[in-house]
């Protein structure tokens, strides 16, 4: 095992002091999902010791109640795949696609659907395509957030694809094209949903990803300067405040009407983009961190970070990390003060200050990560996986600095120029509904076994 430089265990070992009081221990556990495979996952902590996921193998899928204290998993099936999913107080938010050319969002009960015979409650998002109704102008809705606003109503954010027909524009060899969508969907007493969204059918932004700070919404994109070269990009929306508000609503727009927000965005001279995905994750106050793989120009290919202070300032810190090629979602653990980025096979651990990385991967080489969270008591990470064959689960303790079930290794980092532009860019809103309908699932309980690892 390669030996860990000093700073990082200086700082690990004052972020125990404040996490824990003395002669308490933690550790990294690694849990396999008995007859259960998967090949996509997303996973959020819901209470101590208690973890829901979404994931799926082949055509089976549904939601997973993750009981770490008694060993247990009680499944839901799902037939429709989802996306994302994000929790607030004892709700579950998700979003999705109901079918080919449909988007699907929805919402339950946590202790309802499985323990007290609960519905799913979830909106098919039709918005019927002028040249064929079976298609939506919304075709699927990949990352969400939820905001309960100083009005006590909830908003779920989300972006993803539309489905737009344009005879001047030649995409991928047809004049159907998916352009990039946010929506701020809101569900109200009625069972109505109202949504307000927006749509690029210049077919020039694709929206990635979308995160909460204080007083904003943000959300990364990518715009595509030339068939190769793409810049990184955010967007930022103050959130509502009012009944009935929405997140274009602080522009004051007409039904439909074009709106100008703020747009920041990098210069292709100082780094482009590979991947049309951009993660974002909020972290203190107004402070978050994206990540991208490109291009540091004279640093060669790799991971690009970013870290701003405020969606309207310039990042802070942005570095490179050398040959460094997938990127799949962040996390940022307030009490560890620790910014965590995963690929398919690897953590990358960036601690306060931001000065150094360092990569940690489990023992066996097999295992393959598909999303992370910060556990309920804030002093883990939760990753849920795969080794191709079983589903497997991972709570990786930072603390630790060495661990049977671990590889720790220091990783070089490059800073490289934070120069950004402000611009205006014109977005056009506009509104729909939907009937919100229900589903009731059954449940089924599978084991959950710790295979490395102690509590």
């Amino acid at each position: 095992m390669k030996k860990i430089l000093l700073n990082r265990l200086h700082f690990a070992f004052i972020a125990l002091l404040m996490a824990f009081p003395l002669g308490s221990v933690a550790q990294s556990a690694l849990y396999d999902f008995n007859y259960m495979e998967s090949e996509f996952a997303i996973i959020r902590s819901y209470k101590d010791n208690v973890d829901i996921d979404f994931s799926f193998y082949l055509s089976r899928m549904g939601f997973n109640y993750i009981d770490r204290n008694f060993g247990n998993v009680y499944h839901v099936p799902f037939d429709y795949p989802v996306n994302d999913i994000e929790i607030l107080g004892d709700t579950l938010y998700f979003c999705g696609s109901y079918d080919y050319g449909n988007a699907m969002y929805g919402f339950f009960k946590i202790s309802d659907v499985f323990f007290n015979n609960g519905d799913i409650n979830y909106c098919i998002a039709h918005i019927p395509f002028f040249l064929d109704n079976t298609y939506s102008v919304i075709s699927s809705l990949s990352r969400l957030e939820v905001k309960k606003t100083l009005s006590g109503e909830i908003h779920m954010l989300m972006v993803g694809s539309g489905y737009w027909y344009d005879e001047n524009i030649w995409h991928y060899g047809s004049h159907y094209y998916y352009p990039g969508v946010i929506m701020d969907a809101l569900i109200d007493n009625s069972g109505l949903s109202n949504v307000v969204y927006t749509m690029d059918t210049t077919n020039s932004i694709h929206y990635d990803d979308v995160a909460l700070t204080d007083d904003f919404a943000v959300v990364t994109a990518t715009m595509d300067n030339s068939v190769s070269q793409k810049t990184h990009n955010i967007f930022y929306y103050n959130h509502p405040a009012l009944v009935n508000e929405n997140y274009f609503s602080c522009y004051n727009y007409p039904a439909t009407s074009n709106i100008l927000v703020n747009r920041r965005h990098n210069n292709i001279s100082d780094f482009y983009l590979y991947a049309h995905y951009i993660p974002i994750i909020g972290m203190a106050a107004d402070s978050f961190a994206t990540a991208v793989i490109g291009s540091g120009m004279e640093a060669g290919d790799g991971m690009v970070v970013s870290i701003y202070d405020a969606p309207n300032n310039p990042p802070v810190e942005r570095f490179f990390l050398p040959e460094i090629m997938g990127v799949k979602e962040m996390a940022y653990n307030k009490t560890m003060q620790t910014l965590y980025i995963i690929n398919s096979s690897y953590i990358y651990a960036i601690p306060y200050p931001f000065v150094y990385v360092y990569m940690v991967r489990t023992v066996d080489v097999d295992y393959h990560w598909f999303s992370i969270d910060n556990t309920f008591d804030e002093h883990h990470e939760i990753l849920s996986g795969t080794n191709w064959t079983v589903k497997k689960l991972w709570k990786y303790d930072d603390q630790i600095s060495e661990h049977e079930c671990e590889y720790l290794e220091d990783l070089e980092k490059i800073d490289i120029s934070k120069i950004e532009y402000t611009a205006n860019f014109e977005q056009k809103i506009k509104r729909y509904w939907f009937d919100v309908r229900q589903i009731r699932p059954r449940v089924i309980t599978i084991n959950l076994e710790k295979k490395c690892g102690e509590d």
